[in-house]
């Protein structure tokens, strides 16, 4: 008969310790493979747990894992710390770019890409003035380079510009009125479209210089009640232009005689001329005439352009259209040249504008100008003409560009009896 299976403790106690090795080997396997799932979740124990669990009998290896899990927290929470003013900041920056408009999305493009100009020292602004001057001296005549208070003669360029000639008016006046040293020894003065106006009238009758400005104010604002402004049928802008000087220009033109040098383009050939001698008064004008024509914005649709001789000696008779379409700023190897222009860039009496991103540079006629935004505005402006404000701002801006040219060359020199 088989033998009865005796279920006491007792007899479960003897049986393991008469089993086989192999048996208590396994069973020391699965002790100690239940004592390490106890240390992997030790961290989650409390001691009531533990007692519980230990049948109120608490092992030096248990308070030993408590303590180094304890241990283990703390560094764990010190080193994991953050920063409560980082947490704001990290919120402030999410809730600017949740921002669903188009502004906090500019802003962060910007941010990203780091395009935000920094703001420059004086000493920084001085700096970059240098390196623009070099770079402007090192593409004219070589005569440029030459400091202004040893020079005996001079000549005065002053560029096409449209209804922006208010910046040649208040550059003119400032020259009769601080640059005596220049006006001396003026030997020759160019011009360009609305330039060589203003360079006629300086030669030939500088007292006439703030009438002059009057009747370009005048017409700024004819222009501005106009619905197409100068490209209104029937509106011819030439014809009321020319009163700019045809009312004020004296019978005897000689003192014009090789010195005014007047820019036109040749039609046909797209070539420029500087023309220089005048058979008479009205070939003077007719010379005006043309170095401001702007085909179908002067005159109008179909309208014929002046017929002019390129000199009175060849009587090389040529369509000639704006100067400026070839040579807008007329510079000589020969002769001190101070060009004047109301657009930035390499003429020497010009508005300054810094640049922000990338100082790009294009030539224009002859003419380098800056590649920015406001050159682009005093373009528009000087086809169509902005209020009489505007206008009287250019004058301004002229008038206190060339004070500081005269001053930064030391040559300032008013007439004698004027104050200061």
């Amino acid at each position: 008969m088989p033998a009865e299976t005796n279920h006491s403790p007792h007899h479960s106690t003897v049986s393991s310790e008469g089993s086989s090795p192999s048996s208590r080997t396994r069973i020391n396997t699965r002790r100690s493979s239940s004592s390490h799932s106890l240390e992997r979740f030790h961290f989650h124990r409390t001691p009531q747990t533990e007692r519980k669990h230990s049948g109120g009998e608490r092992t030096d290896s248990t308070n030993s894992l408590t303590l180094q899990s304890i241990s283990t927290a703390k560094s764990s929470q010190s080193s994991y710390s953050i920063d409560s003013s980082s947490l704001q900041s990290v919120s402030r920056t999410s809730a600017d770019d949740s921002t669903p408009t188009w502004r906090a999305s500019v802003r962060r493009i910007v941010s990203v890409l780091n395009l935000v100009p920094k703001e420059k020292t004086p000493q920084e602004k001085e700096e970059e003035q240098k390196l623009r001057e070099q770079g402007m001296f090192l593409t004219r005549p070589a005569i440029c380079r030459q400091p202004l208070k040893s020079v005996s003669r001079f000549c005065i360029s002053l560029s096409g510009c449209g209804f922006l000639g208010s910046y040649h008016f208040g550059a003119v006046n400032c020259f009769m009125r601080n640059g005596q040293h220049v006006l001396s020894r003026l030997e020759r003065v160019s011009g360009a479209s609305a330039g060589s106006l203003v360079a006629s009238i300086l030669l030939l009758v500088p007292e006439k210089l703030d009438p002059a400005l009057k009747v370009l104010f005048d017409l700024g604002e004819e222009l501005i009640h106009l619905n197409f402004g100068a490209l209104t049928p029937g509106y011819y802008l030439n014809e009321r232009l020319i009163k700019i000087v045809d009312d004020f220009l004296p019978q005897d033109i000689s003192k014009a005689q090789g010195r005014l040098y007047i820019s036109v383009t040749r039609r046909k050939e797209r070539t420029n001329r500087l023309i220089c001698h005048f058979s008479s008064r009205e070939h003077l004008l007719q010379c005006l005439m043309a170095s401001c024509y702007i085909p179908m914005y002067s005159m109008g649709y179909g309208a014929e352009p002046p017929h002019i001789d390129g000199d009175f000696v060849t009587m090389d008779f040529q369509a000639c259209i704006d100067g400026g379409y070839t040579n807008n700023l007329p510079d000589f190897d020969d002769i001190r040249t101070i060009t004047v222009s109301p657009f930035s860039g390499h003429a020497e009496i010009s508005p300054r504008d810094e640049a922000n991103f990338f100082d790009w540079k294009m030539t224009v006629s002859n003419q380098i100008m800056n590649v920015n935004l406001q050159n682009i505005v005093r373009g528009a402006q000087a086809l169509f003409p902005p209020s009489r404000a505007v206008i009287q701002s250019y004058y301004d801006l002229g008038y206190k560009d060339t004070l500081k040219f005269l001053i930064k060359h030391d040559i300032v020199q008013r007439p004698q009896g004027t104050e200061v």
